[in-house]
């Protein structure tokens, strides 16, 4: 069996904040992973301290890759949680100073491989409009 999208949650703000926190949604099926993506706008822009299924005492999601710089006044990063509680919740992340711009997306993956759910990340950064990136796909994977 196939792993599919369950269920997605995502909060933005422009309201200068330290975190975030989205509201309660339900992740359902059996083998779970979570997806968080996290990117936050500043004159000083930071990578998150902390990204958490539960809110700001849940759970700590672990971090995939590098944060990605986003110009010079942004970053993104992407972390996972593999079986991560069912039920109704919340997402958090949260940043050691204030952001101008944030925001954070959450999605729920049902029937997934709980050793090794996704293959090495590939990013792109830059200001061309011929920037690439070689990603390694595997047949039947997300």
């Amino acid at each position: 069996m196939a792993a599919t999208v369950d269920n997605s949650v995502r909060v933005f703000s422009g309201a200068n904040v330290t975190s975030l926190t989205s509201a309660a949604w339900t992740l359902a099926g059996s083998n779970r992973v979570l997806y968080s993506q996290a990117a936050s706008g500043a004159s000083s822009p930071l990578a998150p301290n902390a990204v958490k299924h539960g809110g700001s005492g849940g759970s700590s999601l672990t971090q995939l890759g590098t944060t990605v710089d986003v110009g010079s006044r942004g970053k993104h990063s992407l972390w996972r949680l593999i079986a991560p509680a069912s039920g109704s919740q919340t997402s958090y992340v949260s940043w050691a100073s204030a952001q101008d711009e944030t925001l954070l997306i959450s999605v729920s993956v049902k029937d997934a491989d709980q050793t090794t759910p996704n293959g090495t990340v590939a990013a792109a950064t830059g200001h061309a409009t011929n920037i690439t990136v070689n990603a390694t796909t595997v047949s039947g994977d997300l």
